[in-house]
């Protein structure tokens, strides 16, 4: 090895051995010595202490109570807490990762029938303890994701790794004596990633023409030397008798109904707080603060309290009518106490930037975030639903009565290059949401015209609207409930205590209830309809919404930029975000109130290689799209025929007759078909057929039937159980008046796509200081949940991409290192399998990742791929790795044009200049043409460049790749590694969804009860069946 590469192990128990030591990782890899010395405590905290780790100072002291902690305590005091140990959290302390890392819960590779061992733990990973409890991410019953704190550490290249614990030689010691052993890996110099210098990279030059665009975002010029002051906020609604019923209301809420009641409280509370003392005992300093409504309070000069009176108690009788029924008879408590980061200098850009050795301080960002916002919320125009979502408090009611759709802004701060210098920037976008009417339920039912009639009809889908919706209670306003079921039985019908409801809550509450209502359940008890009152800010889920709904809010989103760009400056303006805020400029902010103004280059488009006649020829691309003369390899699975399923009183013969038409014209022979009928209303119902087929070997299946059905989950799960390829279309499409020249087609490219054809190539241009060589070229993408999907070029073809998904525990953005190398080395091994050779480079497409995850994905993912790469390259040269995150998910928009009549990017448009990281190598690029409203970009970071490729090289290969969705003729917004990862993602859900239907809800569980990953990957993965091998979900 080229280098000396160390593991430092402390917290080691008196009684573990260096023959021990030996023992363990000389089983476990290239270990040329082990030794076990006294210096080495001294000198790992020597070497450690002060460090950060993802902006968290480490501390690191002996063990507690062991002869080098007396030793060290002679020599440095107590003035410090140890490291070492379980981490005690206190319970008010919401403010943690939003992930749990692998080290905080149980290998999916484990033996669970023992303890689980701490020798387990991943290389590269800081092992944490955590009382938090486990929760399954299948769970459909899970409301939020687990939490704990938790870091990684990467040191890239070791060969060092912990043994595993699937043997009881390797954990009898540590379990025998009742100690475990747990480290931190790092290399001697304690280096880092060395993540893509943008000093180093070549900018862009080869662009065919330019435009002049303006950017959804303003300049916020800060004061120098500004300064904050952050405190911490406890705020608790205390009982008057028992201590066991008081309430933290500064906790992290478990949903937007708890969320909003909480903040209107909160914000009250702090208001009468800074009344109470001389505003926060500074006077004129403290007249303006800046407050989240939860935990953080900022200031602009520090608190004079004394230590004994930062604690303040509250009557009931101070507040509002809204404030004195959430509190009924209780009192409230406040106290606030200095952060740990106390005093921030907002002008200090510098922190705001990732370097090797940190990544960037989130902190400045997000008080110019809140403070942007302090106004609109202070004046009770907007809401605020969390970190840069902003909301007006009043909405238009929606047709159905049950909602409202919402104006508003997502935002956020970033620091970005603007002609050369650091600048702070506030990023906008204008949003319409749906929000759950605020009112009382049976008032809204009413409304909808719910009520009054059959009810066997009309309540199960507002029972499914309404579930896990917060309401709060019309006779004891402090209490609230989560609708779990509305009943079809009525008031009258039900007794309480012996009795009718009815007459309950005469006798106890004093009140009169329509006993014709139905009654509400929750999960402890039954409440009459007409006491339940909607709380406000609660917004409808996605999945809620109907086909009619989501047509009104695309109609009311979906729009072009010049009203786009028009409806943000006026929410900016409507939400006081301007240079005459008040609040903004006490604290020595100012915003340009003009849109930032970026250049736009657009690359030239691939050339799209097709066939006619046998010969290749080059299509004509026209803003993003052209015309196919014919298929540049059609396959030969279907000159012998296929199956036709449709339903019973459907005759599909006249639309396949067309399909084998259209395929004619490009080349593609397919044989005469058969035609069978299928009942599709269940997964019980297709089952025989999908036996019979497989029975038959049916090589394409194409299924016809109605969108009523809802058979598609069904049929790709039978797709994949009995290994039958297939293709569904919806007769209302078959059926549609009008022509289908253009489905026809898309139908023929999907088809021959699956079955192994090629419909055309994109020939990437000649750029920057390489030509990319497509067969050298392997790229992987991944779209990380529960579901991960992983594609790649390792088909035989090289524009070919292929994947699968697999299943792992929830772990927010990161994903689990073990799985990650398992699929990624049969992705790799199929790739030199098909091609024959090793790939020279590899690029790696991320997808999911937020802003302030980049480092900590990088430095977990990076090595398995540096790391899989070593075991396989055999004499062949290590690849050139590079790791490139790239979404659509941020509130950047982007425009060309005059002020007012702002139109879309043309397809290639690139934006990599005045609105990008000063920091970080990274490029916006709209490779697609948009067909309604305004066009998002793709936002690509590049995290690692080993050789420095310019970005020249790097935005041809991504825009190349938006060329290569096989089913359209069209380049897509996204690489077509990435669109296809993420269609591997939807179909892993899907077919998981699909079997707990079939099964009834189970799925296969370890004996802690927790979902067995590598059993649910088994069965329902494509990798280990023919299927693998095609474009199952093209």
């Amino acid at each position: 090895m080229a280098e000396e590469r160390t593991l430092y192990i402390c917290n080691i128990d008196e009684n573990v051995t260096k023959d021990l030591l030996e023992e363990i990782f000389t089983q476990v890899g290239p270990v040329e010595s082990v030794s076990l010395i006294a210096e080495s405590v001294p000198f790992s905290i020597k070497t450690m202490d002060g460090l950060k780790l993802y902006g968290t100072p480490i501390v690191v002291k002996p063990r507690a109570n062991t002869q080098q902690d007396r030793l060290y305590k002679n020599q440095y005091g107590n003035q410090r807490r140890h490291s070492s140990g379980p981490h005690r959290r206190d319970s008010y302390n919401d403010y943690v990762p939003d992930y749990q890392p692998h080290s905080a819960r149980r290998s999916v590779h484990d033996n669970v029938a023992h303890a689980p061992s701490r020798f387990s733990q991943t290389p590269g990973q800081y092992p944490i303890h955590s009382s938090l409890r486990s929760q399954d991410p299948l769970d459909s019953h899970s409301s939020h994701r687990p939490r704990t704190f938790g870091g990684y550490y990467v040191g890239p290249k070791s060969n060092v790794q912990p043994p595993r614990s699937n043997s009881a030689g390797h954990r009898s010691n540590s379990h025998r004596n009742g100690n475990s052993i747990y480290g931190l890996a790092m290399e001697t110099q304690l280096a880092k990633l060395n993540i893509a210098d943008k000093k180093l990279i070549k900018p862009a030059i080869q662009f065919v023409s330019k435009a002049q665009g303006l950017a959804g975002a303003y300049i916020l010029n800060i004061k120098a030397g500004t300064k904050i002051y952050r405190y911490d906020v406890e705020i608790t609604k205390v009982h008057p008798t028992d201590t066991l019923k008081n309430k933290t209301l500064t906790k992290r809420a478990p949903d937007d109904g708890e969320a909003s009641l909480r903040k209107i409280f909160c914000m009250e509370v702090i208001s009468t707080y800074k009344k109470s003392t001389n505003n926060f005992g500074i006077g004129g300093k403290g007249e303006y603060y800046v407050y989240d409504g939860g935990k953080q309070l900022y200031l602009a000069a520090p608190m004079v309290i004394d230590a004994g009176k930062k604690r303040k108690d509250f009557t009931s009788d101070e507040f509002s009518p809204f404030c004195k029924n959430q509190l009924a008879d209780c009192s409230v408590s406040v106290e606030i106490n200095a952060s740990q980061q106390h005093e921030i200098d907002i002008s200090d850009m510098k922190s705001m930037m990732d370097t090797r050795e940190n990544p960037a301080d989130r902190s400045i960002a997000q008080f110019l975030d809140l403070l942007t916002s302090q106004y609109a919320i202070s004046s009770l125009s907007y809401v605020s639903l969390g970190l840069g979502k902003l909301f007006q408090r009043r909405g238009t009611v929606m047709q159905n009565k049950t909602m409202e759709l919402k104006s508003g802004l997502s935002k956020g701060v970033h620091l970005i290059d603007k002609d050369g210098k650091n600048t702070v920037a506030l990023i906008v976008d204008a949003k319409k949401t749906a929000f759950f009417n605020a009112d009382f339920l049976h008032k809204i039912l009413r409304d909808a015209n719910v009520l009054g009639k059959d009810l066997r009809y009309t309540l199960p889908p507002m029972s499914q609207l309404y579930r896990d919706v917060r309401c709060t209670l019309k006779y004891a306003q402090h209490r609230s409930i989560v609708i779990m079921n509305i009943d079809s039985e009525c008031a009258r019908n039900v007794k309480v205590n012996g009795g009718s409801m009815v007459e309950y809550f005469k006798k106890n509450y004093k009140i009169d209830i329509d006993p014709s209502l139905p009654v509400v359940r929750t999960d402890k008890a039954l409440f009459p309809m007409d006491t339940l009152i909607i709380c406000p800010n609660q917004r409808v889920p996605m999945e809620k919404l109907d086909d009619q709904i989501r047509r009104v809010i695309l109609t009311n989103t979906a729009v072009l930029p010049n009203e786009r760009f028009q409806r943000l400056r006026d929410e900016v303006a409507e939400a006081k975000i301007l240079p005459t805020n008040a609040i903004m400029e006490f604290f020595g902010v100012k915003i340009v109130p003009s849109m930032v103004e970026v250049p736009v280059q657009i690359r030239e488009a691939p050339v799209i290689v097709s066939s006619k006649n046998g010969k290749q020829l080059n299509e004509r691309v026209e803003r993003g799209a052209w015309k196919m003369s014919g298929l540049l390899a059609p396959t030969a699975l279907l000159a012998g025929g296929f199956i036709v399923l449709h339903p019973r009183g459907f005759d599909p013969k006249s639309f396949v007759s067309q399909i084998i038409t259209t395929a004619a014209k490009h080349n593609l022979k397919i044989g005469t078909p058969s035609y069978e009928e299928v009942d599709f209303s269940s997964y019980q119902s297709m089952m025989p057929k999908f036996k019979d087929l497989m029975e038959k070997k049916a090589r394409f299946v194409l299924a016809l039937d109605y969108q009523r059905s809802k058979s598609h989950h069904n049929l790709k799960l039978l797709e994949r159980e009995f290994q039958v390829l297939t293709m569904q279309v919806r007769i209302e499409t078959a059926t549609r008046p009008g022509g289908l020249g253009q489905t026809l087609e898309n139908l023929v490219l999907k088809a021959n796509a699956k079955t192994m054809g090629v419909n055309f190539m994109p020939q990437i241009e000649k750029c920057g200081i390489i030509e990319l060589r497509k067969k050298d070229l392997g790229d992987l993408s991944s779209h990380d949940s529960a579901v991960v999907g992983l594609t790649g070029n390792c088909g035989k073809q090289p524009t070919t991409i292929l994947g699968d998904y697999y299943y792992q525990p929830s772990t927010h953005e990161v994903l689990d290192p073990d799985l990650l190398k398992s699929n990624f080395s049969k992705l790799l091994e199929r790739y030199v399998k098909n091609r024959g050779y090793f790939p020279e480079h590899i690029v790696v497409f991320r997808d999911g990742v937020g802003n302030g995850q980049l480092h900590k994905t990088v430095q977990s993912e990076y090595p398995v791929f540096e790391h899989v790469c070593r075991e396989l390259k055999g004499q062949n040269a290590f690849p050139n790795i590079i790791y490139i995150i790239v979404t659509k998910k941020h509130n950047k928009r982007f425009a060309i044009g005059p002020v007012g009549k702002e139109t879309n990017c043309l397809p290639g448009s690139v934006i990599d200049k005045d609105i990008v990281r000063p920091d970080i190598p990274e490029f916006y690029m709209q490779s697609h043409r948009p067909i309604k409203g305004t066009a998002k970009s793709a936002h690509y970071s590049v995290m690692m460049n080993p050789k420095n490729f310019g970005l020249d090289v790097l935005e041809a290969f991504c825009n190349h790749l938006c060329y290569n969705h096989q089913v359209v003729t069209s380049a897509v917004s996204l690489p077509e590694s990435i669109y296809h990862a993420k269609e591997m993602t939807k179909r892993g859900r899907n077919n998981l969804n699909a079997k707990k239907g079939a099964n009834q809800g189970k799925v296969p569980t370890m004996p802690n009860g927790l979902t067995d990953y590598n059993k649910v990957s088994a069965a329902l993965s494509y990798g280990g069946i023919g299927l693998g091998n095609v474009k199952f979900a093209a």
